[in-house]
């Protein structure tokens, strides 16, 4: 930011030119009262009180060249600041100090060239090492004395307005990125919002349009999987080819931290969706076997807006023919193979995105009902014709009682043991 400055009279003296002769002629002129007055007073014997009237005419003389030299080093910040000084301010600053006035507008110069540098930063770590380089240009000129103190104060007060701006550029650009944060997440902006980020932030807002479009591909994506791990490698693969990216230089450092907004978007999404799935799910199950929801799940099929019971009575109609099926069948392969094929069909039919994930789950959730429903039935029956054949007056009611008297007596035999064991 610092350039080096000619040498001028604050490098060697806090006074102008002007004003050191004038110390002289006053001091000629001082010394020759001194000298008319010396002899006057030595015959009045008043030496002491001259002296004294000397001193304080001097330091009152120091006094005034101190004030205009800070009234000069308050203008000069003024000027530095992009403040307008009024005229009397600036004929004062050329006429008694026009180094400093050079200074001031040499420092306000490299402060609008800092600021415009600022602009193209696309880091706070690039900022914050422009404005560390500026500060150690100054201090190293006070160092080989080539800036006096009210200069360097002159450049610090040019490089304080230079911190203020990136500040505030910081400030809008953080304020940005919340605005792009809520583009990749579909929510709406406000009128300011828009205005920012397409006036002042085109290119973040071109940025923000891609990463939202790859969002919502990798969203599609990760719905497609099938596993948590499927799903895991899919988020590790993106994660490492913007990386990859962005260690080659082939995207900068906020282009890398957008897409991985998007990312973590698309991620905590899928996560959602996860979950919702798995609720829906669960109470699809309870919906299915009869039993009552909580407060809690109906609240949440009001919320996501599921018509489950009309999802499941579908599906019960669709599969009512499968009782019959199943009751029909000779062996437990032959019921087997037709769930088998229903199975298939329903897994055929969601990969090929004919049906939803969970409407493809509660139509296998109805078979499996249906399967456990047919495999009671199944279990109930050989029950009772356990018990249909042990009663021995089924053999009295329907045949000769002395022809199958042996008959009886053999269940009445195997009863006895049974009860014994």
């Amino acid at each position: 930011m610092v350039n080096n400055i000619n040498n001028n009279s604050y490098g060697r003296n806090i006074y102008g030119q002007g004003d050191t002769n004038n110390i002289n002629k006053n001091q000629e002129l001082q010394n020759n009262k001194v000298d008319g007055t010396i002899q006057n007073q030595i015959q009045n014997g008043s030496l002491e009180k001259t002296e004294s009237l000397q001193n304080k005419e001097v330091a009152q003389f120091l006094k005034k060249i101190q004030e205009e030299i800070s009234k000069a080093q308050l203008i000069s910040i003024k000027i530095v600041r992009g403040e307008k000084p009024t005229k009397n301010e600036l004929n004062f600053l050329k006429s008694k100090y026009p180094d400093m006035k050079q200074i001031a507008e040499q420092s306000l110069k490299e402060c609008n060239n800092l600021k415009e540098a600022i602009k193209y930063c696309k880091t706070g770590q690039e900022i914050e090492k422009i404005i560390s380089k500026a500060l150690d240009n100054i201090a190293n000129m006070v160092k080989k004395g080539s800036l006096s103190e009210v200069q360097a104060k002159i450049k610090t007060s040019a490089l304080d307005e230079v911190i203020k701006y990136s500040n505030k550029i910081q400030n809008e650009f953080k304020k940005a990125e919340s605005v792009v944060i809520k583009l990749i997440k579909g929510e709406k902006l406000s009128s300011g919002e828009e205005n920012l980020i397409k006036e002042k932030y085109p290119e973040l807002n071109k940025l923000a349009k891609e990463s939202l479009k790859e969002c919502n591909i990798l969203k599609e994506k990760l719905k497609a999987c099938d596993t948590q791990g499927q799903r895991d490698k899919l988020i590790s693969k993106e994660v490492r080819n913007i990386e990859e990216k962005g260690k080659l230089g082939l995207i900068s450092k906020t282009e890398v931290k957008i897409k991985m907004m998007a990312i973590n978007e698309a991620v905590s999404f899928s996560n959602k969706e996860q979950s919702n799935l798995e609720k829906t799910i669960l109470i699809a199950s309870k919906t299915i076997k009869g039993e009552k929801l909580t407060g809690k799940e109906n609240q949440f099929i009001k919320d996501n807006n599921l018509d489950l019971k009309k999802l499941i009575q579908e599906s019960v109609v669709e599969y009512k023919y499968l009782k019959e099926a199943l009751k029909n069948c000779k062996s437990e392969d032959q019921k087997q193979q037709i769930v088998n094929n229903e199975v298939n069909n329903i897994e055929d039919m969601a990969k090929r995105g004919i049906l939803g994930e969970i409407n493809a789950r509660i139509k296998m959730m109805v078979i499996e009902d249906i399967k456990e429903e047919e495999y009671e039935r199944r279990e109930k029956d050989k029950e009772k014709n356990f018990l249909y054949y042990l009663n021995p007056f089924i053999y009295i009611i329907n045949g000769n009682v002395a022809g199958k008297i042996g008959i009886v007596i053999f269940i009445i035999v195997i009863i006895s043991i049974l009860y014994i064991l």
